[in-house]
């Protein structure tokens, strides 16, 4: 049987920047893994969502000064749980009802730590695993919103409203997620939009240390900010009112309540430009100091039915049929 990673379920339980929370992954294991399918009140999913949980909590890194062990925890909704090291097995462990995987001291070797879920007879119903990473070497950008692994569509709307949410991962050079005790993974980024009708909305990273409140120095609303944990967020609205369907009333309504109307004079809020397909695309770039520059293709579509909430009714619609 294929090995299959964790599970990721958005908007569970996020950070100020909406990056998942690891108690987002104890409850996709027991409030969502755990549901059977012929249950009337198990809420309506996408593919990306279905399937066993099973997730390592804590980064694979050396342990504190003076400590050679670290202790680790897998949140998994399977019955069983193997650890392994470089190959060598830990230890199993039998996983109660809402509970986790605990292994309180396991000698630290740099490499590959893996969780591998099993059912009572001993299939293999998934595996996690964490790896040794080192510093930051490039910047990865991606989109969890418009994508269809959050269900949230798959192009950005031209309706001078729509906001995407793009995400920079700091990696090293094996392409892991840079190693949260290296000092790269608090590199600031700068993004920038580069073509295209769009604008950058604000930045953050999910840290309540660098939240304004406690932090005020950082700018949330300005184009640059410092990762935390090798992990920073962009938002970036579209500027374009370019909807299908929109009569010379509707454009009316619209450019007077338009949000961004006039913003750095990059707004359109009267349907001049639209291209006769609708294909378009804004480019975002993100750099930091000693980085090679990222860049991102966000797709923008001027169909409504692509709004976050018009994608979920037709989601919610797709699964009461089926």
């Amino acid at each position: 049987m294929p090995t299959r990673p964790w599970q990721v379920v958005p908007g569970l339980v996020t950070d100020l920047a909406g990056f998942e929370k690891p108690l987002h992954q104890w409850f996709a294991s027991w409030w969502l893994s755990n549901v059977s399918t012929a249950d009337a009140g198990r809420p309506v999913l996408w593919p990306e969502a279905a399937g066993y949980t099973v997730a390592i909590v804590d980064s694979w890194t050396p342990p504190p000064s003076g400590s050679l062990n670290r202790s680790i925890t897998v949140y998994t909704s399977a019955p069983l749980l193997r650890l392994w090291r470089n190959g060598e097995l830990i230890g199993q462990v039998a996983v109660p009802y809402r509970g986790v995987a605990s292994f309180p001291s396991v000698p630290f070797e740099a490499g590959n730590l893996t969780a591998e879920a099993l059912d009572e007879s001993g299939l293999r119903l998934g595996t996690h695993t964490a790896l040794t990473a080192g510093a930051a070497a490039r910047i990865r950008l991606s989109l969890d919103a418009p994508s269809p692994r959050t269900g949230t569509g798959t192009a950005l709307v031209a309706d001078g409203q729509d906001v995407a949410m793009v995400r920079a991962e700091l990696l090293d050079r094996s392409g892991l997620l840079v190693s949260p005790r290296d000092a790269s993974a608090n590199a600031t980024v700068t993004f920038s939009v580069v073509s295209g009708d769009g604008r950058i909305l604000g930045t953050i990273n999910g840290s309540p240390f660098d939240f304004p409140i406690s932090y005020p120095k950082v700018d949330m609303t300005g184009p640059t900010y410092p990762a935390h944990y090798g992990l920073v967020r962009c938002f970036v609205r579209s500027t374009r009112l370019c909807l299908d369907g929109l009569s010379a009333a509707d454009y009316a309504v619209l450019k007077a309540a338009h949000p961004d109307a006039g913003h750095d004079g990059s707004s359109r809020v009267d349907g001049a430009g639209c291209s006769e397909t609708g294909a378009d695309e804004i480019i975002v770039q993100a750099s930091a100091e000693g980085l090679p520059v990222a860049t991102l293709r966000i797709p923008l579509t001027r169909d409504p039915a692509a709004l976050p909430l018009a994608v979920a009714a037709e989601t919610a619609h797709a699964g009461r049929k089926g």
